[in-house]
């Protein structure tokens, strides 16, 4: 009778490895990238300020009825105000050494890191580029009146404004596809928004919906029927 093999499920002997390749084998355990992410909208992150020349949209245009200081008067969204997500990340408890490496690979990537010095967590923020604000449907007039509303207090009456919002992606229930996404909806939208619906019901609108899924609150999953209940319905415009 042939003898069954069976792959160990630990490596005893990782520790008497070299240094150097203990903390390459460690480091290359940490992910390259992150998939994207779910953060949920809330009031806010709405606030103006005059755009320098090292701000992305910054205008160096002048004119007789306009200032350089109008052109560049923003109301901003401020997406670095949106709550952090947590990063699960076992590494962290193996023990100092990967704690250690851990921690030096999450500040080299923008990762905050919060909680107490013996069970840190790791925080992270959202990035336009790759995560998706997420809408309910309790917050779906907040969207729309919050940047006009703060447009209108005292500290911006009379002054000349332009938006900016680097947020590219939004998702909302599905519940409410066909009652709040009316012709007349986006266009108002897009006074504050740079997006567009989403025409196609590709099967890769869900697989993005699956890969989020991680990062939602066990409150949240479990007061939802299903996580496909959530899907990306808007995207970047142009």
């Amino acid at each position: 009778m042939t003898a069954t093999t069976i792959s160990p499920s630990t490596f005893p002997l990782f520790s008497s490895l070299a240094f150097e390749l203990r903390t390459k084998i460690l480091e290359e355990s940490l992910p390259s990238e992150f998939p994207p992410a779910l953060y949920f909208y809330k009031e806010g992150c709405w606030h103006p300020r005059i755009f320098t020349k090292s701000d992305p949209g910054y205008s160096d245009k002048v004119s007789e009825n306009v200032s350089t200081e109008d052109l560049n008067r923003k109301l901003e969204f401020r997406h670095d105000l949106l709550d952090n997500i947590t990063v699960r990340m076992p590494l962290l408890f193996v023990n100092h050494e990967a704690r250690k490496i851990t921690l030096t690979w999450a500040r080299n990537r923008g990762i905050e890191t919060c909680g107490d010095t013996l069970f840190p967590r790791l925080s992270l923020p959202f990035n336009p580029i790759r995560d998706i604000l997420y809408v309910s449907a309790n917050r779906w007039d907040d969207l729309f009146d919050e940047p006009y509303q703060r447009s209108i207090k005292d500290d911006m009456i009379g002054l000349n404004h332009r938006i900016f919002n680097e947020v590219k992606r939004l998702a909302v229930p599905k519940s409410m596809l066909g009652v709040f996404f009316a012709m007349d909806t986006f266009n108002e939208l897009s006074d504050y928004y740079r997006i567009e619906e989403i025409e196609n019901e590709d099967e890769e609108l869900y697989l993005l919906s699956k890969d989020v899924a991680q990062y939602l609150t066990p409150g949240f999953i479990a007061n939802s029927p299903s996580i496909r209940e959530i899907r990306p319905v808007l995207a970047v415009k142009g």
